[in-house]
This record gives C-alpha cells, structure tokens and sequence, in this order.
C-alpha cells in the first residue's frame, strides 16, 4: 500500500499489519517482533530491499524493487487484493473496493472515483493532495487511515464516524476534533508533524485500546493515566509549552509501556528548575521497573546544569535495552551492570568521566553502541583493559581526556571511534605518546579531536604521529578526520599527508577557531 519510489519506514509498515489483521502471533514472540519475523522473510526472498540500517543491524527503512513492485500490484489487482488509482487515464475495477491506494503526487486533474464501489472499503492510504478528496466520512467500516500530503495542511472532517477504525496515521492536519474520543477500536494514532494547536483533545484519553500514540507540538495529555493499553508513546512540545504535573505523574502508572519518546520543556518563566523534571523523574524510574525497553528524553532546559536521577538500583534486572538522555546530566551511572543485561545502546551526559566510569560501562554484556559526553574536562589518563567493552561496536567519548590507552585485547569488536584527547601531557614525553589504537584490530573508522589548549607544536605533532602510525597498522581502519584546534599564540603546523597517505583515504583537518569541540550527534532510536 505504498506509491513507486517510496522508502518505507519498517515501525510504520509494521504497525499497519498489525491493525489489518495480518500479523499472527506465536512462538512465544510477540506482535511487533513476529511482524520482524515476516519482514525477515519477504528480504529473505528478495521481494524488499534493506534501505537504511540502525546500529544494532536491524532495518530501519526499506523499498521494493520496481519490477517486483510491478509484479505485487499486478498480482494484488488480480485478485483484488488492492486497488491503485494513480493514473486519470488507468483501468480501475468496477466491482468491490477492499484496500484502496490513492497517489495524488504529480497528478493534474481529480480522480474520479464514482466509477468505483466503496462501501467495503478496509485500508485506504492517500499520498498527496487535492482539494476535492475521498469523503471518507462515508466509509464507515474501513480500519487504517494513512495520508501522506506534503506540505498541505489537511482537515478531516467526521473523523467521528470511523467506528471501526484502529489506524490512523495523518502526517499534517489543521486541528483533531473531540470526536477522536469515539474511535474506541483505535489502536495507532500517528500524527508526526503536528495538530495545528500545543493541546490534544481531551476526548483522547477515552482510546482505551490505544497502543502507539506519536504526536508533535503537543503537549502530555491530562489523563493519560487512562490509556493504559499504551506499549509506544512519542510526545515532543514546544519550549514554552509546559506538560501539567498531574500527566507527568500519571505518565508512570503506564505499566504496558515499552517505547518512551519525550521532547519536554522542564523549566519555569524563569528559567529554573521545576517540579515537573521531579516528577518526571519518579515517573521514569516507576516505568523502567515495569516494562519500559526503549527510553529517549530530550528537554529544553539550556544551562545544562540540570540532573536526572534514574535509579537502577531497585530491580536485580531491567529490559532496558535502549538509554539517550540529553542534555540533562544523568546522576552517576549503574553500579550494577548485571541489572542492565540487555542494554545495547547509551547516550547520557554526565558532570565528568572517569577511568571508574569506563570500568563499570565496559563490563555491561550487551552493549553495542556507546555515546558519552563529559560535562567537564579530566585531567587524567584513561585506559580500556582487555575484556572490557566486549561487545561494543561504535564508541564516541567526548569528554577531553589528557591522555587515552587502549590495551590489547580491550573492544574485540570495535569498528567506529571517535574520541577527544589533549595534546599537552605532564606526564608523557612527547616522544613516548602510545594510545594503543593498533590494539583495535576491528576498527574500519576513526576520528579525533585533539585540543591543542597548552600544548607545544611539538606535542601536537607528536600525538597526530602516533595516530598516523598506529591506525597505519590496522589494514582496514579509515581516518576520516583527525581535528586540530589552534589558539592564538600557538604556531602554524604543518601536517602533510605522507606519500600514499591520501591514497589510503585518511584526511586531516586544521581549525583555525573551535568554539565548541564537542560534535553534535543526531540519534535515531529503534522503535
């Protein structure tokens, strides 16, 4: 159900099987991992093409080959499985309606559509947009509702009489109507790009069957607490635009919940620290002794000097297997990475890093992928010993340590870096610089930033020479950046790529002013 040249987010296609019926649970898996399952197969049989991958390798986004895409609709039209109308000029069945395809994209004039028998209509998905559209008040027991119009504001009228409707997913509307309270089948309410006002109706809580709800803009509906077959929530407000204490609360009696998106604005008129980050707080920790699998909070608040208590001291084990935090600083780290078995991915922000940090991160079993940003500098030397981070695939560690040291045998299976380390050393000579980086022996992609505050040309010099010389080592590692910061008073460096250097893909760059050496790093979570 899905226009040509469409890349196909895998959570959204398998949220419509879901709500038409198509997937059945069994082997002990439930609903969303056996819809993985299909999907798994259909690549298996080359009828999908993987498109973008998360970092864990599972997909995140696909498409279907055109010629293939030509054989499914052709056999999809035969035996009436669905219907497309993306050509005034094309053939449409006469005879009964069941899952209906509307592409306006690039089309001149409005589709006709008398010449089609409606009333059965189960699945109707619209991508693009006409002033004069499907009435779809009339369809009366059709279950998904998926329009796509661009840019164009879209206003859906009698939402109300859908009865039957268990998905429905509008990526731009005017405004949602006290009406939604009567889809009392809704399982999928995805609004991604916003109502056109900061409130949801407040009939939105009567969605008893609700299970994903994504909407932007908005505030955390009072109430909520009454939607408690919710397994996916995504909510993201503007910055002024404060959630009440009393959903922030309710938000942690959601006891089925396994998916958490915030974008929340935690701060008052004046730019202090509430009560909600307090209840907020409680919330989270009531929800990750529950369900809770996936947790990604954002906030506004700017002076980044702002806490977040997670206790994970509580349960000897959590499902945990996703954490982004930011930018608030997450108060310490687990003590205990046996309670984090499952933990494949973290991104926090805590006051500062240090070697017992990276002791307790590295023993955690599961642990993927690993974003940490220090809030202040250390002055010490880090070292990764063997056996640590043994699963761990893709490091950034921001947080400007004076001198780093990987140690053989430590990140078996490392094969992205990025880190940050001072060139100036009080306690290695210039010469004596060995970061260890010939220990990664997986590594395929490395970046640094050095920070050149204090340092001698020489010791700069020194430690881009031992990267060069230790990644020269490893036959599959590629250089894509090493960042060098000059300050005022510090000498020009000439570091040129030695022959064949260039040949072998690694680059180097000078900055002239580094305001900020902390990159900015976008995150797109698995759902």
């Amino acid at each position: 159900m899905y226009p040509e040249d469409c890349e196909i987010d895998v959570q959204q296609l398998l949220r419509r099987w879901r709500a038409e019926g198509f997937i059945k649970v069994n082997c002990g898996r439930n609903i969303m991992e056996e819809g993985e399952f299909y999907l798994n197969e259909l690549i298996n049989r080359s009828l999908i093409q993987p498109e973008k991958m998360l970092f864990d390798d599972r997909i995140r986004t696909c498409r279907v080959h055109d010629i293939i895409l030509d054989l499914i609709v052709s056999k999809a039209i035969e035996e009436n499985f669905v219907t497309v109308f993306s050509d005034p000029n094309s053939l449409v069945s006469q005879g009964k309606v069941r899952r209906l395809l509307l592409d306006y994209r690039g089309q001149e004039n409005v589709m006709p559509m008398c010449s089609m028998v409606t009333c059965n209509v189960r699945s109707v998905s619209i991508f693009g947009y006409r002033e004069q559209m499907l009435p779809i008040s009339d369809l009366n027991v059709f279950r998904v509702l998926h329009i796509e119009s661009g840019n164009k504001m879209m206003e859906i009228c009698g939402i109300g009489k859908l009865l039957q409707l268990r998905y429905l997913r509008i990526d731009l509307v005017t405004h949602l109507t006290e009406e939604i309270g009567e889809l009392l089948f809704l399982e999928i309410l995805d609004l991604p790009r916003g109502i056109g006002t900061e409130e949801l109706p407040k009939g939105i809580v009567k969605l008893r069957r609700l299970k994903f709800l994504h909407v932007h803009d908005a505030r955390l509906p009072d109430g909520v607490g009454n939607m408690q077959a919710l397994e996916e929530l995504a909510v993201s407000t503007k910055e002024d635009n404060l959630s009440s204490i009393n959903s922030l609360e309710q938000l942690g009696t959601l006891t089925k919940l396994r998916i958490l998106h915030l974008s929340l604005s935690i701060t008052d008129e004046n730019n202090h620290k509430s009560k909600h980050l307090d209840t907020l707080t409680s919330s989270l920790n009531k929800l990750l002794s529950y369900n809770l699998r996936y947790l990604y909070f954002d906030s506004y608040w700017q002076l980044g000097s702002a806490y977040i208590n997670l206790d994970f001291s509580s349960s000897p084990s959590y499902l945990l297997q996703e954490l982004h935090i930011r930018p608030l600083l997450l108060h310490g780290i687990p003590e205990r990475p046996a309670s984090l078995a499952n933990l494949t991915y973290l991104d926090i922000r805590i006051q500062q890093v240090t070697q017992e940090t990276l002791e307790i991160l590295g023993d955690l079993p599961a642990l993927l992928s690993l974003l940490l940003v220090s809030a202040f500098d250390n002055t010490k030397r880090f070292s990764i010993y063997r056996n640590k981070f043994r699963c761990l695939e893709s490091l950034n560690l921001d947080c400007s340590a004076s001198d780093m040291m990987f140690h053989a045998g430590a990140m078996p299976t490392l094969v992205d870096i990025n880190f940050t380390i001072k060139a100036h050393s009080t306690k290695y000579a210039c010469a004596n610089r060995n970061l260890g980086i010939h220990h990664l022996s997986t590594l395929k992609a490395l970046n640094v930033y050095i920070d050149c505050q204090g340092a001698t040309a020489k010791e700069v010099e020194a430690v881009v020479a031992a990267i060069k010389n230790e990644a020269s080592l490893l036959p599959n590692c590629y250089i894509q950046h090493i960042r060098i910061s000059r300050e005022e008073g510090l000498e020009d460096i000439d570091i040129s790529r030695e022959e064949g250097w260039e040949e072998g893909g690694h680059s180097i760059e000078q900055q002239e002013e580094i305001t900020n050496p902390h990159t900015e790093h976008t995150i797109t979570p698995a759902t």
